[in-house]
Formats: C-alpha cells, sequence, structure tokens
C-alpha cells in the first residue's frame, strides 16, 4: 500500500518536473514490464562517460581525445553477472556456456548484482563500452558506450522480496542505500543490454563497465535526455572494472585455400597430384580446433565415379607395391591418398592457435581407365572440407562455403553438392570449404601396329615363306596382315573395327580378313590372309606397292589406326624380236644372183625383204623405230658401212594384213610413232637397193631392226642377205670417128669496117661444147696450124667480139675451131658426106654489119683436106 502511494505521488508530481516529452519517454520505458533497466540507453549507442560528463559541464576534463576521467571511488560497483542468454540464444546444453563473435555487439540477458560501499547514492548509471576503451576516456563519439540505468523499485512481484534499485529522490533513476538491502547489494533480474564481445588477452569475454552516480539527492535524472542516466560529480566519482563472464570469443570462420602444386593433368589411366591446404585462425584471442579433414573429389559427379568421392586426410595412406606402377597392375579406378602432412598426431583435434596458420600437403593418385566417349579430358574438381569448432566444442564454421558454386581459376563452375547434411542442416555449422581446384585426366590415345607381308604357304607343312617379287604380266599373291595392340592395359581390349585395302576392295570374307566381333587383348596380335591376282606391267611398274588400314576403338570409342606396306618387286620379262632378210626371190640365208656390173658404173636394182616380229613367248608390245644396213659387211671383221632404210621401209603386209594399201611407214616421225606389233605378230617392208661388182663378187649387207618393248626397254635384231654376181659374156661393137681442125678467113674489101655479129654451125651457136646430135661436138682446142698450113699457127677461137670491129677495111680475120666427129658419123670414111653436112645454110654461117645496113650471113664453105705429117 505504501508503495503504491509513492508511485502515485510520484505520478502526481510528474508533469511539474518533466515536459511532454519525459512523459511519452517515461510512458515508453515503463511499457517494458520485463527489463529492470530502461530499454532505450541500455541498448543503443550513446556517448560514454567521460564525454557525457564534459558535455555536462564537469569540471577538471579537457575535450580532447585520450583525456580520461580519474576514477578511484568505489561508492557503487556491479559483483556479479550471471548470464542467461546471448543474442537470445540460451547456453550450450553440455557446457552451460556462450559464445560470441569477437568484435562484434552482442545483447546479453543477464542478472546483475549490483552493491553499495556508501551509505546512499543516487541515480546510479553504468557505462558499457562498444568499443575496446574505456569508458572513462574521452572519444567524442556518440555511438561508443551502451548505458545500463535500473529502474527505481521494479520488481514484477513487489511482495516476492527481491530486492530492486531505490527511489530515493523521486526521479526516474534508480538509487541504491544500505538500509533496505542485505549485504549492500541488490539484483536487476533479466536485465537485457548491448555490450561488446571482446575478452581482452584471453577468449572469455569481460564485462567491462564503468559506474556513475550523484553524490546527492535531487531530482535530476531520466533515461531519454540527451546524456541519459547520470555523470560523475567529479572526475574521481566514478568507478571502473570488469568481470569475466561464461561467455566465450568464437574465432571467425577461416578462408581456406586449396592450391594445386603438381601439374594439372595425367593421361589416362592416371596419376597422381599435389596439393597444399592452409588457413589463417585470425582470432587474436581464440583457437580453432579442426575436427576432420576431408577431400572431395570429383564434386560435380562428371567423372568416373559419379559421385563426389570422399578421402579422409587422416586416413590411411596408400602405399603402391613394387612395380605397382605398372598400369596393367594399377589398383581399380579410384582415388587414393598417397601422402599427406595433414595428420592430427594422435590426437582427438588439431588446434591452430590465434593469428597462427595451419598447412599441409598431400597426395592423390587418380586412376581412371574410361574416360568420355567424346574424348573429351575428365574434369575432377577437388575441393577440402573442414570441420572447425572453437575451445567449447561449438561450430566455427561456413556451410555457405560448401553449398554455393563456385568457380576454379579457368571459370569451371562447380555445384558443391553432397557435401552438406541436407536433413539436419544444424550438422553443417562446422562446416568450412576451401576453393575448388581442377585436375583432369586425358584421354591416352590407343595405338595398333599393322605389318602386310605377301608370303608362300608350303600346301604340306604350313611354312611360310616371304615373297619379295612378281614375274609380269602379274600371278595370285597371298598377303598375311597382323594388327597388334601396342596400347596401354588401360585401353585394352581393343575391337577390331576394319581392315581395308584400296587395290583390293573386298578382303572382308568370312576366311579372310573379317573383323566382326574382334577383339584384341593387352600386347595381342591379329592376323589374317587374302590372296588376289596382281597385274604388272614392268614397263610403267618397277614394284607393286599396296597399303592396308586397320582401326580398332578402345573402351572411350577413340580410334586407332595404323598402315602396313608390302612393296614386290616386279620381274621383268625379256622382249625378243626376230629379221629376217631376203635378197631378191632366194630364200632366207641363200645367196641371190645378179649379173655383174664389170668396170662399169651401172648397177643392178635388188628388192630386199625386211621381216621383222615378236617371239611369240614375249608379253609385251614392241614399237619398231629404226631400220639400218651394213652395206659391204664383212662378217669377219663385223664392219660396214651403215647405211639408214628407215625411211624408205613402209609396211606393206603383216600378220593379219597380206596386202596393205597404202603402206605405213615403219616410223612416221612428225607422230614420234614406230610401228607396233604384238606378241606372235610380224610385218615386212620391201626395198630395192642397188648393186655392183664383177663375176663372183659377193655384196653381203647385214640389216638391223630396233624397238622399244612397251617396258620401255631397248630391243633389235640383225639378218644379213647376200648378192653374188654372175658372169657376163664379152660384148664389143666396133666404131671409130675423126676430129677436124676447122680454120676461117674473112676478107674486108669494101670501104667499111665490119663487125662479127653472130657465128652458127648447123644452126647452133658456135660455142665450146655445142653438140650435133649423132655428128660432132665444137671443142676450143689450141690450133697448132693455121689456114695457110703449115705456116700459120695459133688461130684465135671463132668468137663474137662486140667491144671493137672485127675486120677492119682492107684485113682479113682468121679463126679456127674443132670438130669432134662422133662415132657413128653418117659415112664417117666419106669427105664428101662431111662437106655435105657442113655446107650450106645449115653449115658454117658467120652474120656480119658494116654499120650502113640490116646484118648479111656470110656462109662459109668447108674444104676438107688431109694433113700430112
Amino acid at each position: 500500500m505504501e508503495k503504491l502511494l509513492k508511485l502515485k505521488q510520484f505520478a502526481c508530481k510528474l508533469p511539474l518536473l518533466l515536459g511532454s516529452t519525459l512523459l511519452i519517454s517515461f510512458s515508453a520505458a515503463q511499457a517494458n514490464t520485463s527489463n529492470p533497466i530502461f530499454d532505450g540507453p541500455a541498448n543503443s549507442k550513446n556517448y560514454c562517460m567521460a564525454d557525457a560528463y564534459y558535455a555536462t559541464g564537469g569540471k577538471g576534463l579537457k575535450n580532447t581525445v585520450g583525456e580520461s576521467l580519474n576514477c578511484t571511488a568505489n561508492d557503487v560497483e556491479i559483483t556479479t553477472v550471471t548470464v542467461k542468454a546471448v543474442n537470445g540464444t540460451p547456453p550450450d546444453p553440455s557446457t552451460g556456456d556462450f559464445t560470441c563473435t569477437n568484435g562484434s555487439e552482442i545483447v546479453v540477458t543477464a542478472d546483475l548484482r549490483v552493491r553499495t560501499n556508501a551509505n546512499e547514492r543516487w541515480d546510479t548509471t553504468f557505462y558499457l563500452p562498444l568499443n575496446q576503451k574505456s569508458p572513462q576516456v574521452v572519444q567524442q563519439d556518440s555511438e561508443a558506450c551502451s548505458i545500463v540505468i535500473p529502474k527505481n523499485e521494479f520488481a514484477t512481484d513487489i511482495p516476492s522480496g527481491i530486492l530492486v534499485a531505490q527511489d530515493l529522490d523521486d526521479d526516474f533513476c534508480g538509487d541504491i542505500a544500505k538500509g533496505p538491502l542485505v549485504n549492500d547489494e541488490y539484483t536487476l533480474v533479466d536485465a537485457t543490454f548491448t555490450m561488446l564481445c571482446d575478452g581482452g588477452d584471453d577468449q572469455q569475454v569481460d564485462f567491462v563497465y564503468c559506474a556513475g552516480w550523484d553524490n546527492q539527492e535531487r531530482d535530476n535524472c531520466s533515461a531519454d535526455e540527451p546524456y541519459p542516466g547520470q555523470e560523475p560529480n567529479t572526475t574521481s566519482k566514478c568507478n571502473c572494472g570488469d568481470i569475466p563472464l561464461n561467455i566465450f570469443i568464437q574465432p571467425d570462420p577461416p578462408v581456406p585455400t586449396k592450391t594445386l602444386t603438381s601439374v594439372s593433368t595425367y593421361e589416362e589411366p592416371g596419376g597422381e597430384f599435389e596439393y597444399t591446404y592452409s588457413f589463417t585462425n585470425d582470432s587474436t584471442q581464440s583457437s580453432i580446433f579442426i575436427h576432420a579433414l576431408t577431400d572431395y573429389i570429383d564434386l560435380s559427379a562428371d567423372g568416373s565415379f559419379e559421385a563426389a568421392y570422399a578421402l579422409d586426410l587422416w586416413g590411411p595412406i596408400y602405399t603402391f607395391p613394387a612395380g605397382d606402377l605398372l598400369e596393367d597392375s594399377l589398383p581399380a579406378d579410384g582415388v587414393y591418398l598417397t601422402a599427406s602432412t595433414c595428420n592430427k598426431n594422435n590426437g582427438a583435434s588439431i588446434e591452430v592457435l590465434p593469428e597462427d596458420t595451419f598447412s599441409c600437403t598431400f597426395k592423390v593418385f587418380i586412376v581412371d581407365r574410361d574416360l568420355p566417349d567424346d574424348q573429351s579430358p575428365e574434369i575432377y574438381g577437388d575441393v577440402v572440407q573442414a570441420t572447425l569448432k572453437d575451445v567449447n566444442g561449438d561450430s566455427v564454421g561456413n556451410p555457405t562455403s560448401c553449398e554455393t558454386v563456385q568457380y576454379d581459376p579457368n571459370g569451371q563452375a562447380f555445384a558443391t553438392t553432397g557435401l552438406l547434411d541436407a536433413s539436419t542442416p544444424s550438422n553443417n555449422d562446422d562446416k568450412v570449404c576451401s576453393n575448388p581446384e581442377e585436375v583432369n585426366i586425358t584421354n591416352d590415345l590407343p595405338t595398333i601396329t599393322v605389318t602386310k607381308n605377301a608370303v608362300s604357304i608350303d600346301a604340306i607343312t604350313g611354312v611360310e615363306t616371304d615373297v619379295t617379287e612378281i614375274v609380269e604380266p602379274g600371278e595370285d599373291v597371298t598377303y598375311k596382315i597382323t594388327v597388334e595392340n601396342t596400347s596401354g592395359f588401360h585401353d585394352s581390349p581393343l575391337a577390331l573395327t576394319s581392315i581395308t585395302d584400296p587395290k583390293f576392295p573386298n578382303i572382308n570374307g568370312a576366311t579372310e580378313c573379317n573383323t566382326t566381333n574382334v577383339t584384341i587383348a593387352f600386347g595381342d596380335t591379329y592376323t589374317c590372309y587374302f590372296t588376289r591376282y596382281v597385274a604388272v606391267d614392268a614397263g610403267s611398274d618397277t614394284s607393286f606397292d599396296n597399303t592396308v588400314t586397320a582401326t580398332a576403338d578402345d573402351n572411350e570409342l577413340t580410334e586407332a589406326t595404323d598402315t602396313g606396306m608390302e612393296s614386290l618387286n616386279v620381274v621383268d620379262v625379256e622382249t625378243n624380236i626376230t629379221l629376217v632378210k631376203t635378197a631378191g626371190t632366194a630364200a632366207n640365208n641363200v645367196a641371190f644372183e645378179v649379173d655383174e656390173t664389170g668396170d662399169t658404173n651401172q648397177t643392178r636394182d635388188v628388192e630386199y625383204t625386211y621381216r621383222f616380229s615378236v617371239d611369240i613367248d614375249a608379253v609385251d608390245d614392241v614399237e619398231f623405230r629404226t631400220l639400218d644396213d651394213l652395206v659391204d659387211y664383212d662378217s669377219v671383221s663385223e664392219t660396214g658401212t651403215a647405211v639408214p632404210l628407215t625411211s624408205l621401209c613402209n609396211i606393206s603386209a603383216d600378220s593379219n594384213n597380206a596386202n596393205i594399201m597404202p603402206e605405213i611407214a615403219l616410223y612416221d616421225s612428225n607422230a614420234d610413232e614406230g610401228y607396233t606389233l604384238s606378241p606372235g605378230e610380224w610385218a615386212e617392208c620391201k626395198i630395192t637397193l642397188p648393186v655392183s661388182g664383177n663375176a663372183g663378187d659377193s655384196w653381203l649387207n647385214k640389216a638391223t631392226v630396233t624397238g622399244v618393248d612397251s617396258d620401255g626397254a631397248s630391243v633389235s635384231a640383225m639378218d644379213p642377205a647376200e648378192v653374188v654376181f654372175t658372169n657376163l659374156g664379152l660384148q664389143i661393137t666396133p666404131n671409130f670417128a675423126f676430129k677436124l681442125n676447122v680454120y676461117v678467113t674473112l676478107s674486108n674489101g669494101g670501104v667499111d669496117n665490119v663487125d662479127i655479129t653472130g657465128i652458127t654451125i648447123g644452126d647452133l651457136a658456135l660455142a665450146d661444147g655445142v653438140t650435133l646430135t649423132d655428128t660432132f661436138i665444137v671443142r676450143d682446142e689450141s690450133t697448132s696450124y693455121g689456114y695457110d698450113y703449115p705456116n700459120e699457127s695459133n688461130l684465135p677461137f671463132c668468137a663474137v667480139d662486140t667491144a671493137n670491129p672485127d675486120i677492119l677495111v682492107g684485113e682479113t680475120y682468121k679463126c679456127g675451131f674443132t670438130l669432134e666427129l662422133l662415132p657413128g658419123f653418117a659415112n664417117p670414111t666419106d669427105v664428101a658426106g662431111v662437106m655435105a653436112t657442113l655446107s650450106g645454110t645449115g653449115g658454117l654461117v658467120f652474120t656480119v654489119n658494116d654499120g650502113d645496113t640490116a646484118d648479111t650471113s656470110v656462109i662459109v664453105g668447108i674444104t676438107v683436106e688431109t694433113a700430112e705429117p
């Protein structure tokens, strides 16, 4: 009843002391019926004690950052803080303790036990720092402290006997007096306030405060003024202290780093990858304890394992037995921890001290023999997940680092599924994941080795003998094909998919090189045979080469291919030709007889026949190109005069046509083509040649025909033919003739000089060599004598002189020439006959001109006289 009366009186006085603002604030403060302190100052940011002291007129303190009150009084203190909740969270049921993140602001619900060491003190106010500076230091920061101001006479159940702050001066702020208290203390039950999570030099949070009070009883304190609560009366009338709480500083989750220190890729079947894992405990006060380290391989399940493969980095180390690195004895496909320095050294966990760095290395061997069928690399996203706790066993994790999509340096995204407990999310609180690292296994291309050999197989013993040549025009050849699997064990067995030979398209018969359902084991071979006729021509082929190609697939459907070639030498079959030369109608190797030509230049024409042929056993056609004759051939010395006959040889008959019309040249120089015969065929040409010789002489000519077979080889053949001259009887016809010297004189008895303009004989112009048929020949011979025989000699030849008059007035012209009478001249012994022939206009006629008249013919009479020696 007394308490209620005081409250009424307090309410009645309120309008006299406070404005409307205080009425509103008072109403708000009193609205929270569960908190024994004012909510506003306790859970908001305010000036600390030193700044409030200066701002409200306190003396002896400079408003300089770092200046401090000298709190030496001990009138009021907080002796005990019993924490009930932090940020609304009750204590850990196993330890009864709380945790917070270092440097963070926390909302604490606690029982505060307040003690007075003086009889009475008014308006007790407690400043709690929100940074690492003391409230008694000037900071010039309006957000540096929260303020605990007890409500006066606050109790949810007044008759309960719980002692609370008193109201000694009729204002808002609680007071304290020893009188009604037990042990000079009272308790602020379930006080809720904001403070800093800071442990100073250890991992346990300290309740740091500075207490201020009024040494006088007066109505001057409220919770809502710009400076809530009470400031010290002087620089020393204050008390500061700290109380360790059962709140432990939880370190921030670290940011682990995983680094690949080895190569990032291996060819299948795999290899060993080395990593380093590290993180730094950034806390300056709290240790982090590693309770598990797990390396997850193939996070996206895109590798061979189809799920994330977990390796306990504290787990057993796989040791390869001696020789186990041989790929045919590698362990099964999987991931193997082959080395690790991440061990916990037989402890339950690994402690990472404040500001210390944990680092370790480990090696992982990935064995993967079955890679993607599209020949792309198998990619393994690799993340280390750590299970981290603090000293109290509370989780120090960052589950989001294990549940979001992360990216490696190459931009590869990994959805880190499967790393968290989806059914119980709280189980993930202690998990933190590193960055992913990408490694890959690339497809090791399979290989095969193909060999191809021509063989001869003995029908009885089955023994194989290598074949190295083919005789033209061709023969059956048996080929042996061998395909060896030279791939690694990881790619075996290989599926043989094809064997092809471009020169023999169909070799996949059931009994030949059939590849259906054929596999080749590691290191094994597949062998098959096929036989084909091989046609060759030594002219165009020095060898017959053909290549076989085989293909095979490994377990990723990657194709291996190789070729094998066999080369067979082509054996040329020699081409033989034959030449048969005959003279006239004589048979081969029989001399042909002709009449002798004697000592004259006379020749006899002989028709020679040249028949050339290709042996029937040959395999090549022959193009004939030249025909020559060695004239006057000496069979002993094998010499003679070479006479080319190619241009004269026109084929008149051959084995297919007995009479070729028109005839065909042996060699056409314009087309550069010769006459071509096949094996067993012949052709011939006939050439007429002149011969001469005396009776008993032998005329031996040896002919040579040449050509080129279809292989380009030169061929030739020779054959002689003989002509023998037979004797002819003596045939003499007696005959004789004369030679006459003709002397001419012409006398000019006129008055004009006379020119000789022409001289004819027998109607022919007189000149040396002029011949009158069957009669005589004019000769210009030195005349030993003149007309006046034997008194005249050396007369000139009768000729026309066009430069000068021939006969001057009163002079006589003399000249001479010789007539050679031909045998058979009519009546050569009859002088009258000679004279008759050489007389008249058909005889010797001179044509003269005196310049006054036309030419005049002077017929010169000829008298034949015999000269006696």
